[in-house]
């Protein structure tokens, strides 16, 4: 139940940030204002950072979450020069497992395909929705996994925080039955290079 709350509420607040997203796009490409001499309004072009942080996977009753750490390097591309739309990727390891009676770990590498828009909260700040496909490999289950990110992040210099929820979309088959996985996620992280 809790986890079908938060799944609503991610859901509810990546609908309000694209729109106020959408607004402000609509609103600086009539004001030119909001973008600097390049026309590229200020962002830079690409970043390149780690991120750390916890995760909660849950597979619903009777197994219970299990919290840990993950681990991971990303990046991201601007893909259209004058906007602050970009393309993020990067590989994670993430413990998908569960907890029923003893701690059941399930590690994975996964390769998420974002797109986020980043829009200005004042200088050098930024708040960055994104959403996209992820895939990985199980070593536990010997199997890949994907499904669908949705989140925000948040910039500011070279700070770097995130939150958000993988929605797994594949039952991996022939384990406690036939489950998808679902993972609330935390991550905070620095950008070591942005350009």
């Amino acid at each position: 139940m809790i986890m079908k709350k938060i799944k609503i509420t991610l859901l509810l607040v990546a609908l309000l940030i694209s729109s106020v997203s959408y607004a402000q796009f609509a609103n600086s490409r009539s004001d030119n204002s909001s973008f600097n001499r390049k026309g590229e309004f200020g962002l830079p072009k690409m970043h390149l950072g780690i991120r750390a942080g916890v995760s909660s996977n849950s597979l619903g009753s009777p197994y219970d979450a299990l919290v840990d750490l993950h681990l991971a390097v990303m990046g991201d591309l601007k893909i259209i020069q004058n906007s602050p739309i970009y393309i993020e990727s990067g590989l994670q390891l993430i413990n998908r497992g569960f907890k029923y009676g003893d701690v059941q770990n399930a590690l994975a590498l996964d390769i998420p395909i974002l797109g986020s828009y980043h829009f200005s909260l004042a200088n050098n700040m930024f708040l960055q929705p994104f959403t996209g496909p992820y895939i990985g490999y199980n070593f536990e289950y010997e199997d890949v996994e994907y499904g669908l990110r949705l989140g925000c992040g948040f910039s500011w210099k070279k700070l770097y925080a995130n939150m958000g929820y993988d929605f797994g979309l594949n039952k991996l088959e022939n384990y406690y039955d036939d489950y998808k996985t679902g993972t609330f996620f935390i991550s905070v992280g620095w950008n070591f290079i942005s350009k």
